[in-house]
């Protein structure tokens, strides 16, 4: 009874396969990591781009000193309307 040799090119496909999924879930990991925790904002709250409300103190700074005030911005952040 002869076995019959078993050619390298069987046991490199499996390998082969796990490493092209390797690459490819790291590929989709590294493209989500913008999205991670972003926040999208409407910029002035409920008066949005509009001019600031007419009962801002100062309303040349109101986006900054009323509005923005608590918000801490991080990468990934989107300023929407």
């Amino acid at each position: 009874m002869a076995i019959a040799a078993s050619s390298s090119s069987s046991v490199q496909q499996p390998a082969v396969v796990l490493v092209v999924l390797l690459v490819g879930f790291m590929f989709l990991a590294v493209i989500q990591l913008p999205g991670v925790g972003a926040t999208v904002y409407t910029v002035g709250g409920s008066y949005q781009w509009n001019f600031p409300p007419p009962t801002a103190a100062n309303p040349l700074t109101w986006y900054n000193d009323v509005w923005a005030a608590n918000i801490t911005f991080k990468a990934g952040d989107v300023l929407g309307k």
